[in-house]
C-alpha cells in the first residue's frame, strides 16, 4: 500500500468517524470560509474557528475538458458548487461520461485517491509512490 498525503493540509478532518470538509466560521462577522484561511476573507478578523462543511451541494455551472490537465486525464469535469451551508467551492465531478451536469444538479462531497506522485526517498535510494486524498464531487442518487 503507498502512503498517502492529503491534497492540502487542514482542509478534511474526522466527523462521527468520516471524513468531511473543513472550513472556517469568523468569529466576528459569522461567516464561513473554504479553504481555511487565517484570517477571515470577508472582515480580516483573526477569530476564525473550525467548522465542518456541508456535505451536499448543487450545481452552479460545470464544464468538462478533453485537454490534458496533469494530474487528471481528460476527459474530467470541474464544476463551480454551492454547498448547502453558503460556501462556494469549485471541485472535479466524476461520473459517467454520458451524464451531463446542469445548473441546479445536486452533488455529494466524496474523499479518496485523486491522484499519484513520486517521491525519492534518500535513506533507501528509491522511489516512493504516494496517493494523493482529497474531495471530489459525484451526483446525488
Amino acid at each position: 500500500m503507498n502512503r498517502q498525503r492529503y491534497l492540502k493540509d487542514g482542509i478534511i478532518g474526522e466527523r462521527a468517524g468520516t471524513l468531511a470538509l473543513m472550513g472556517r466560521r469568523c468569529g466576528e462577522c459569522g461567516k464561513k470560509s473554504f479553504p481555511p484561511t487565517e484570517l477571515c476573507p470577508y472582515c480580516g478578523s483573526d477569530k476564525l474557528e473550525k467548522v465542518f462543511l456541508a456535505d451536499e451541494g448543487t450545481v452552479l455551472a460545470a464544464s468538462t475538458t478533453q485537454a490534458p490537465v496533469p494530474p487528471y486525464a481528460p476527459p474530467f469535469t470541474l464544476a463551480m458548487v454551492d454547498m448547502e451551508d453558503g460556501i462556494r467551492t469549485i471541485g472535479r465531478v466524476e461520473k459517467d461520461e454520458k451524464v451531463k451536469l446542469k445548473k441546479g444538479d445536486k452533488l455529494t462531497v466524496k474523499f479518496g485517491k485523486l491522484f499519484e506522485e513520486t517521491e525519492f526517498n534518500k535513506k533507501t535510494k528509491s522511489t516512493e509512490a504516494i496517493d494523493v486524498i482529497g474531495y471530489y464531487f459525484v451526483p446525488k442518487g
